[in-house]
C-alpha cells in the first residue's frame, strides 16, 4: 500500500473519532442541561409516573440517533417534540392496559409541608393533570411550553415549528379551556 494512501486512512480515521467526541459531547451536554425539561414535558404531556424514566430514556435514544439533524440552538423544541410523540406512544400502551397509574404531577414530597399542606399540593396536582390530560393536545403543548415553561411565544413557534400566530390563537384557546376546566372543577 503507497504511503500517501495511509496516510490518508490515519487521518480520516482521526476525523472521524474527532466528530464521535464532539457527539458524544453534545449528547451528554444535552442530557445534563435538558434532562428535567423532558422529564417535566413528559409528565404533564400525560406520561404516567411510573413509565416517565423509561420515556426520558426514549427521547435521548432518539435524540441520539438524530443528533447530526438537530440544528444547534433547537434542542429544546426537538426534545419537546420527540416528547410529544413518545407521551403519545406511552398513553397509547398504557390505555391498552388498562391500569390505573400514579396520577400525581409530581412524586417528590415536601418534607417541610405538614400534612394537610402535602393533602392540598397532591389535591392541586391531581387537578392539573386532569385538566392537563383532558386538554386536546395541540393546545397541552403550546400550554405547557408558554405557561409552565416560561417560554416566549417566539420560542414556542420554533420549538414546535408553528407560525406564531399561531401559537397565539393556541394559546387563546388553552387558556379558555383551562379556565373553564378551573371553574368546572370548583363547583363540584
Amino acid at each position: 500500500m503507497p504511503a500517501q494512501a495511509l496516510q490518508f486512512d490515519l487521518s480520516s480515521a482521526a476525523r472521524s473519532s474527532e466528530l464521535e467526541l464532539d457527539r458524544n459531547t453534545r449528547l451528554s451536554e444535552l442530557v445534563r442541561d435538558k434532562y428535567s425539561f423532558v422529564w417535566r414535558s413528559l409528565r404533564r404531556l400525560g406520561v404516567p409516573y411510573s413509565d416517565v424514566d423509561d420515556a426520558v430514556q426514549e427521547v435521548f435514544l432518539e435524540t441520539s440517533r438524530r443528533l447530526d439533524d438537530i440544528r444547534r440552538g433547537t434542542e429544546a423544541g426537538f426534545l419537546f417534540r420527540a416528547s410529544s410523540f413518545v407521551s403519545k406512544r406511552v398513553r397509547r400502551r398504557y390505555a391498552r392496559r388498562r391500569e390505573d397509574g400514579d396520577e400525581g404531577l409530581d412524586g417528590s414530597v415536601d418534607t417541610r409541608a405538614n400534612p394537610e399542606q402535602q393533602a392540598v399540593q397532591s389535591e392541586a396536582r391531581e387537578a392539573l393533570q386532569q385538566i392537563l390530560q383532558a386538554m386536546p393536545d395541540e393546545y397541552r403543548e403550546v400550554f405547557i411550553l408558554f405557561e409552565m415553561e416560561q417560554l416566549t411565544k417566539a420560542e414556542v413557534a420554533a420549538a414546535l415549528d408553528l407560525p406564531e400566530g399561531t401559537v397565539s390563537s393556541r394559546i387563546f384557546r388553552a387558556r379558555r379551556f383551562f379556565e373553564r376546566a378551573v371553574q368546572r372543577q370548583s363547583s363540584r
